[in-house]
C-alpha cells in the first residue's frame, strides 16, 4: 500500500515538473518573440528616421549669408532674417556677428529675405534672388547684403519777392538696385514743417541718391507757378549736397505774359 501511494506521488510530481517546465519553456518563448517585435518597431523607427534626415539633406541648399552696412565698417549687433518661399514667413533667425545660415532650402527656387532689427539699428530691407541647384548630398550658396539707416533733412524754398516760405511744393524721389539678395528700393517725399516753415525729407544714409523733382506746376493746370531764376522750366531739382547743406532755394511768382 505505501509504496503505491509513493508510486503516485513520484507519478504526480513528475507531471506537475513537466508541466512547469513546459508552461516556463511558453512564457521564455512568448517572451522573446514579444522582445523580438519590440526590437524589430525600433529598427523600423530608425530606419524611418534614416530616410527622412537622408531626405532632408540631398539635393538640399543652405543658405550660408553675410549682412553689412552699406558703405560703413561699423558691426550690425541687433538684427534678425525671414524668409519665404510660397506664402508664409518662416520665423525669425537670430543674425550673430552679421552672419547667418537657411539650411534645407530647395534648390533653383525663388526666394524671399526679410532683414528686420529689433532696436531699429537699420532701416528693414526686403530682398530675392533664387537658390542654387543642389547637388547629391546638398551644397552651401554664399550671398551678401547691405542695409541703411535714415536721416532727415531740412531744407528752405523762399519766395524771392516776399521772403516768405513756399510751402506748396513736392519733392520726391527713388533710389532702386536689382542685385540679387542685395536690391534696394527706396522712395522719399518732402512734407511741410508749418512751425519751422522749412521741407523735411528722410533720406537713406551713404546710398548715392538721385536729385529731388519737384513741379512748379503745383495746381497741375498746365501753366507753371513758379520760377526757377531765368530758367522757363516746369520743375525744380535739388541735388543731395543742396539738401545736407540746407541750402536756401529761391523762387518767384511765374506770372504768364500774354502780348496783346
Amino acid at each position: 500500500m505505501d509504496r503505491k501511494i509513493s508510486l503516485a506521488v513520484i507519478t504526480a510530481l513528475s507531471l506537475s515538473a513537466c508541466n512547469n517546465i513546459e508552461d516556463s519553456t511558453d512564457s521564455v518563448a512568448e517572451s522573446l518573440e514579444q522582445q523580438n517585435e519590440i526590437l524589430s518597431n525600433q529598427n523600423d523607427l530608425l530606419q524611418q528616421q534614416l530616410d527622412t534626415t537622408t531626405e532632408a539633406s540631398v539635393d538640399k541648399v543652405t543658405l550660408v549669408g553675410e549682412l553689412g552696412f552699406f558703405d560703413q565698417d561699423a558691426p550690425i549687433t541687433s538684427a534678425t532674417v525671414k524668409y519665404k518661399l510660397a506664402l508664409e514667413w518662416s520665423d525669425a533667425i537670430t543674425i550673430e556677428n552679421g552672419v547667418y545660415q537657411i539650411p534645407d532650402l530647395p534648390g533653383n527656387s525663388d526666394i524671399k529675405l526679410l532683414f528686420e532689427s529689433p532696436n531699429g539699428e537699420f532701416v528693414a530691407k526686403e530682398v530675392s534672388g533664387q537658390t542654387d541647384w543642389a547637388g547629391d548630398g546638398g551644397s552651401y550658396q554664399h550671398i551678401y547684403s547691405s542695409v541703411v539707416t535714415e536721416s532727415v533733412y531740412s531744407f528752405e524754398v523762399i519766395d524771392s519777392d516776399t521772403l516768405e516760405a513756399i510751402n506748396d511744393l513736392e519733392f520726391s524721389g527713388s533710389f532702386y538696385t536689382s542685385a540679387s539678395f542685395n536690391q534696394f528700393d527706396f522712395e522719399y517725399t518732402s512734407t511741410f514743417n508749418l512751425e519751422s516753415g522749412k521741407y523735411e525729407i528722410t533720406l537713406p544714409d551713404n546710398l548715392p541718391i538721385n536729385d529731388l523733382f519737384a513741379s512748379l506746376d503745383v495746381d497741375n493746370d498746365g501753366e507753371r507757378d513758379y520760377q526757377y531764376g531765368s530758367w522757363s522750366q516746369s520743375h525744380i531739382t535739388l541735388g543731395l549736397n543742396q539738401i545736407t547743406n540746407e541750402e536756401v532755394t529761391y523762387l518767384t511768382e511765374y506770372e504768364l505774359i500774354v502780348e496783346s
